[in-house]
């Protein structure tokens, strides 16, 4: 395992020199925590919409990099097990297509497990969602 900076020291240029500034303007000092892989560490290092690139620059970098493969004992089993699957749940629970969903995240709460959230398209809010 690597931290997040370390991940992405190994970006050929020019997602190297990019992401290291945005990780330096939105993490100023932090190298990250350990993450098992490169596309994991894209990922959480800082957060794209904010970033002079965009969203949709960071997501095509990130698919070019293969996930490490999940600890399936470490995961509840009626729980999403990653964005794509939480991305249809949400849909299927809250009634509308999975089009209009721009993005989906997880977090970890000490008492409740995972927590995913979703936003919409063109709409600048977070929900957070039982699943």
């Amino acid at each position: 395992m690597k931290t997040i900076r370390e991940w992405l020291e190994d970006l050929p240029e020019p997602y190297r020199g990019q992401a290291l500034a945005n990780m330096d303007i939105q993490r100023p000092g932090d190298p990250g925590g350990e993450r098992p892989c490169m596309r994991n560490a894209i990922e959480t290092s800082f957060r794209w919409r904010d970033s002079i690139e965009g969203t949709v620059y960071w997501s095509h970098l990130r698919d070019k990099y293969k996930s490490a493969p999940w600890n399936d004992d470490a995961i509840p089993e009626l729980s999403p097990t990653n964005a794509i699957s939480a991305l249809h749940a949400i849909a299927l629970k809250e009634g509308f297509p999975v089009e209009e969903i721009e993005g989906v995240m997880r977090q970890f709460d000490a008492e409740k497990g995972d927590v995913w959230s979703y936003r919409l398209i063109g709409d600048d809010k977070w929900y957070i969602i039982n699943l």
